[in-house]
C-alpha cells in the first residue's frame, strides 16, 4: 500500500466497527527507549553548540533544551516569557503571562 509516496506491505486487515476492514501495514517503528536516548543525545549536542562545553549532566542538557524550546514557542506565539517555568504536562496558556502588546493573534 502506498502511503505518502512510500510503499509498505500490508500484513493483514483488521476489522473495526461496523465490519469495516482497515489494512495493518508493516511500517518500521522506533522503540520509545531508542527515541528517548536519541532525544537525550540531541539535547547534549545542542547544549554543547550553545555553550561551548559539556553539560554537568545529561538532565541539565535536557532541561536547558526544554526551556529553550518553550521560549522559542512562546516568542513565536506572541506570549510574554517572563512567567514561571513550565512542566512537560502543562499547556502553553496555562503557564504563560499576558499576550505581548500589539499582537492580536488574529492576523499575525
Amino acid at each position: 500500500m502506498n502511503v505518502n509516496g512510500f510503499d509498505f506491505p500490508v500484513i493483514c486487515e483488521v476489522e473495526v466497527s461496523a465490519g469495516v476492514a482497515v489494512p495493518l501495514l508493516d511500517i518500521p517503528m522506533m522503540s520509545d527507549e531508542k527515541w528517548q536516548q536519541s532525544a537525550r543525545e540531541n539535547a547534549v549536542h545542542n547544549y554543547i553548540m550553545a555553550h561551548g562545553r559539556e553539560p554537568e549532566t545529561v538532565e541539565t542538557a535536557v532541561k536547558w533544551q526544554h526551556e529553550f524550546i518553550r521560549q522559542v514557542i512562546l516568542e513565536r506565539e506572541g506570549y510574554d516569557i517572563d512567567g514561571e517555568v513550565c512542566t512537560r504536562n502543562e499547556r502553553l496558556p496555562q503557564f504563560v503571562g499576558h499576550r505581548a502588546s500589539g499582537r492580536t493573534g488574529a492576523s499575525d
